[in-house]
């Protein structure tokens, strides 16, 4: 960009949010944390049926 480019984003102030905008954020970032923890514990449990998997199979193995 040269010096006499117009940058609309960088020409002046953003706007503050309403109150509804950060309504709907807060709400978003809840259901996205409940989300996080589901996805975790669903992790959780496919990590330990796998590990019961292996050690079943390594047993059979050895």
């Amino acid at each position: 960009m040269g010096a006499g480019d117009y940058t609309p984003s960088a020409s002046g102030r953003a706007k503050p949010i309403t109150k509804a905008q950060l309504r709907k954020m807060q709400e978003d970032y809840a259901r996205a944390e409940a989300l996080s923890k589901e996805v975790l514990e669903q992790e959780k449990k496919e990590q330990e049926k796998v590990g019961r998997e292996m050690n079943d199979l390594l047993g059979n193995i050895f």
